[in-house]
């Protein structure tokens, strides 16, 4: 177990899954106030919004290291 987490990796996967259950939650609190739609597709929305805010962080640190 100990080696596993050693790996960058995995904790680069665990990062990103921590990121997102957090964000998610963050995202549906601040969407949570819409009117007329109901808590699935809250969720379904809220989830979408953090994957897509992730997808761009990612994608900077990923460039940002690509140009050094």
């Amino acid at each position: 177990m100990k080696q596993l987490l050693n790996n960058t990796g995995v904790k680069i996967f665990l990062g990103i899954i921590l990121s997102i259950i957090l964000g998610k939650e963050i995202v549906y609190s601040f969407i949570s106030n819409m009117n007329g739609t109901d808590y699935i597709l809250k969720q379904i929305l809220a989830m979408q919004i953090t994957i897509i805010i992730l997808i761009i962080t990612f994608g900077f640190i990923i460039l940002k290291n690509i140009n050094k």
